[in-house]
Parts: C-alpha cells; structure tokens; sequence
C-alpha cells in the first residue's frame, strides 16, 4: 500500500474495515499512533490504544451497550440488571468442565473433515471451506440442538449479521421463527443441549436473543481463529516445529494468536454523556468502536508488539472483550482452536500457504479469511 502518512484517515479507515492482512496491521499501528482517538464520514468514532480501549469495554456507566432500541439479550444489555442476571444463568453452561463433552465430538468431526479433504491423495485442501467453516457449523448446532443438516444455516446467518454492522431488524425475523420452534419442539422431547438445558432458566425471548448471540459469534469467528493460526505458522514455521516438539505450548501459541490476529476486530458502545478520551471529546449519543484488533498491537501495553512470540508474557489480550462483557463463549472457541490445531500439529510436519493469491477478508465484522489453500507434508 502507499505510505499511510499520505493519505486521508478515513481512507486508512476503510482499509482496517474492509481488508485483510499486512496494509490492515499497517493501518491498526499509523491510527492508533496519529490518530487514537478518530471520527469516521460515518459519524462513528474510533477508538484505538489499549487503554482507551480497555476503557470504553468496561465502563458501562459512560459507554453503553443498549443503543439498537431492541431487546437483544447478553450483549446489549448493561449491569446490574439484566445483564447481570443473565450472566449469572449462563455463565455454568460455558465454563471448561461444562463444553469437556464437546472435545470428543469436536475431535470426531476435525478426523472426518480431514479424512475427506485429502482423500484421493490430494495434495492441497482449503483449511477454510473443507475443515474450519463446515466444523464450527456442526459442532455449533450439536451444541444448540439443531439438527446437524442445518448447520449450513448458521454459516448463512452469520454472514448476514457480520456482512453489515447495523443489520435491521427484518434481517431476523426468521432466524427468530427458527429458534422459537425449535425451543418448543425441545420443550416436548427435551434433549442433551443448550436449548433444553436453558428452558428450566430462561425465559423463550431471552433463550432467542441468547441462540441469536451465538449465531454471530460461534461460527465465522470460530472459524476464523483457526485459519488466523495457520497464516501465522505460515509466516513463523519455526513455531510450527517448536510445538510438534512440545504439545503443552499450544494454549500459549492459541493466545499470542488471538493477540496478534483478533477474530473479532472491534465492539461497539455508545457515549451515555460527553466523555473525554485521550484528548478528545466524544458526545454523549455517539457510537463507538473499540478497536480490539489495534489495541492488541500496542506497544504501550505488549513487548515487541508486532512480533509473533509464543512465550508472550503477561499476554493481557482482549480478543474476546473485557469487563462485564468479556464473552462467555471464549472456551468454546478456544476449544475449538486448541482441538482443531492439536490433530493438525499430530498429522503434519509443516503446513503452508499453497497460493499467493489476494486473501478475502471473511466479513467486515470478522477478521479471517474466507478460503485458504494448504499444502502440507507428513
């Protein structure tokens, strides 16, 4: 790209939207350093250091979640009301020992998967749409209770939520008939999932908005997190052979990736009064993204900020968010990350890019890719 001090911020704005790759680490590093503090032609403003960042996650007196007008459970919720409540509920379905049951459902799927993308003796296979995208779609469904051959829908609706940032709400009306048919069809014939677990909990709305939450968050992100993985393996192979030769550096090697490559590249708030940040004022009714994909770069915050460095230590990450709304679903995903990568470190000596190909960005919401061919040696 050209050199960033050339250009117009929003213009550098669009990329760290829209893009993928080096131009978008670029951009996170010249906005965060030039202009921390930015409001873009959308009228939304932009937030980038870590503790800028940090702060408008957590302080929800002054930067509120409930700014869509529309109940949408968890996450669009403040303490201590709601919120609070429902996170009390939710938070046993989602702790280590509760999603144990789903590794070796996770690890059945990650071997058929695999099984399938290299029959044949092919020698290359698309870790995105052959492993990846079809995991996180049947393992999220078997986690919710939908029947596994509509799993190809969650990918469907997280698209549509993460494809544009301010969805409407007719954007949902049948994902909404969906789960509410579902919820009764359990209520009749209750099942081993989340849906027939939460019915003695939560109210049919609350157990809609909740299922609505994981659509958009469980399944591209998840997918994404593994596929982010292997492009920093492909550009660290070194690390690659370090964790063949030890397993029990894969949780550390599964945050430094979170760090370096968030899946979830900002979370919106809006200002509840006029508040200043670093500097700058930002009016009360503005919208806000916090820029967890910038702030997890900053050198104010993390040691050789830029570097892939497995042994990253402390590594204060906060790729799944911060505060009250530092996500519940963060062990589902690193599960799937951690079972995703343990067969693929046990199959295969070195995995690498097979293309040189321009990556696609897999939704300006999401931060992965949408396809990825992989050679790979045994």
């Amino acid at each position: 790209m050209t050199a960033l001090s050339t250009q117009d911020p929003a213009s550098v704005l669009d990329i760290i939207r829209y893009n993928y790759g080096e131009d978008v680490q670029e951009g996170y590093n010249y906005l965060r350093t030039h202009f921390p503090v930015l409001q873009g032609n959308d009228s939304v403003w932009n937030v980038f250091r870590y503790d800028d960042v940090q702060r408008v996650l957590k302080t929800y007196q002054q930067f509120s979640s409930q700014f869509l007008n529309r109940p949408l459970g968890l996450v669009m919720s403040d303490p201590p009301e709601d919120h609070t409540k429902l996170r009390l509920q939710l938070a046993p379905f989602f702790t280590k020992d509760a999603l144990q049951f789903l590794e070796e459902r996770t690890a059945a799927h990650v071997d058929a998967l695999l099984e399938a993308a290299l029959s044949g003796g092919r020698e290359t296979f698309d870790m995105i749409r052959q492993l990846t995208a079809p995991l996180a779609q049947v393992v999220l469904a078997e986690f919710i209770g939908m029947p596994t051959k509509d799993g190809p829908l969650l990918q469907e609706w997280s698209e549509r939520f993460l494809m544009s940032e301010f969805s409407g709400r007719a954007n949902r009306d049948d994902i909404v008939s969906y789960f509410q048919q579902l919820i009764q069809a359990r209520r009749n014939e209750p099942t081993p999932d989340l849906i027939s677990r939460l019915l003695p909990v939560l109210s049919e709305q609350e157990i809609v908005m909740f299922a609505l939450q994981l659509v958009v968050a469980g399944c591209i992100p998840a997918s994404d997190g593994v596929g982010n993985a292997i492009l920093c393996f492909n550009e660290h192979p070194d690390a690659w052979t370090t964790l063949r030769a030890d397993t029990s550096l894969l949780p550390l090697a599964i945050e430094e990736i979170l760090r370096i490559r968030s899946p979830l590249p900002f979370f919106r708030r809006q200002a509840v009064q006029d508040v200043d940040v670093s500097g700058v004022t930002i009016p009360k009714g503005a919208v806000v993204r916090a820029w967890i994909g910038a702030a997890n770069r900053d050198s104010e915050e993390f040691t050789h900020s830029e570097l892939f460095d497995m042994q990253h230590n402390p590594n204060r990450h906060i790729a799944f968010g911060f505060g009250s709304h530092a996500c519940l679903g963060a062990p589902f995903a690193r599960l799937q990350m951690r079972v995703v990568l343990a067969a693929l470190l046990d199959r295969f000596s070195s995995i690498r890019r097979a293309d040189a190909a321009p990556l696609e960005r897999s939704a300006p919401l999401a931060y992965g890719v949408r396809q990825l061919l992989v050679s790979y040696k045994y």
